[in-house]
């Protein structure tokens, strides 16, 4: 099973094109957003993820 950080880095880089909007959307700073994504933060805060986690489940929920 897919840990929660895997999904959210999995799910931005599906979304690389479109960070500022998630950024927004999720209200997680574009600074964190990249630093998930690239691997520069390694043990990022759960409730980040858990942020970012919901926002990704919230959008899939829609576009099914």
């Amino acid at each position: 099973m897919e840990s929660i950080l895997e999904f959210v880095r999995r799910r931005l880089a599906d979304e690389s094109g479109r960070l500022p909007s998630v950024a927004r959307a999720s209200g997680v700073p574009f600074g964190t957003l990249k630093k998930i994504a690239c691997g520069d933060t390694r043990a990022p805060r759960i409730d980040t993820l858990e942020r970012l986690a919901a926002y990704f489940r919230k959008n899939t929920s829609r576009a099914a």
